[in-house]
């Protein structure tokens, strides 16, 4: 199953920069926590912005003492405006949606758990715009929409 979008990183700089000033702009704190719904209550019922997080598959036949450090990228992106919690519900729980349901099917690297961060942002105003810059820069393969598009009147997150 392909979304029909190129994944992985942007190389476009500029991109970056916009996302890095908007970073700071907002101040953000980045909190973290393993991926299961016993691990909800460490996730606030507030607006904000979140990324799935997975140790890549190199891992998965190493042993622990291997010296294969842990590359981590964001799995998917997303946003709310009302509660980050509800989210994670949806996402930690039986029912996610079906891109992400298929990377759940990997095997769980014990030491290496699937991660769900997140950042509270209290402009609920640019809630959106944050979810689609990282999406734009990060690229992550389980997010359906691309990135930030504001030409032609099209919204952000728009295809």
């Amino acid at each position: 199953m392909s979304s029909g979008r190129a994944h992985g990183w942007s190389l476009q700089w500029e991109a970056w920069q916009q996302l890095i000033w908007l970073h700071e702009k907002l101040g953000l704190n980045w909190q973290r926590t393993v991926l299961s719904a016993s691990h909800h209550q460490q996730v606030p019922a507030r607006p904000g912005v979140y990324a799935i997080e997975f140790a890549s598959p190199l891992q998965l036949g190493a042993g622990q003492d291997n010296g294969c450090a842990p590359i981590r990228a964001p799995i998917y992106v997303g946003k709310s405006i009302t509660s980050i919690r509800g989210r994670f519900y949806k996402h930690a729980g039986d029912d996610p949606q079906d891109l992400i349901a298929l990377a759940r099917r990997w095997p769980d690297l014990a030491p290496l758990p699937r991660v769900f961060i997140w950042a509270e942002v209290s402009a609920i105003d640019a809630v959106s715009e944050l979810e689609s810059r990282l999406i734009e820069c990060f690229n992550p393969p389980c997010n359906k929409i691309g990135g930030l598009r504001l030409s032609a009147g099209r919204p952000a997150g728009a295809l």
